[in-house]
């Protein structure tokens, strides 16, 4: 939202982060980065 995106977008954009977070174990190497991210959003389209 900082980013002035819609809520509908934010929404993808945790989906998507949380699906990456939970397919590896770990608090911090489950963490992934903006790239990981737009990556999956942008295959998923």
């Amino acid at each position: 939202m900082v980013e002035g995106k819609s809520h509908e977008e934010c929404l993808r954009f945790a989906t998507a982060a949380a699906s990456l977070c939970v397919q590896v174990k770990g608090a911090i190497p489950s963490m992934p980065d903006q790239t990981s991210v737009m990556k999956l959003l942008e295959s998923s389209i």
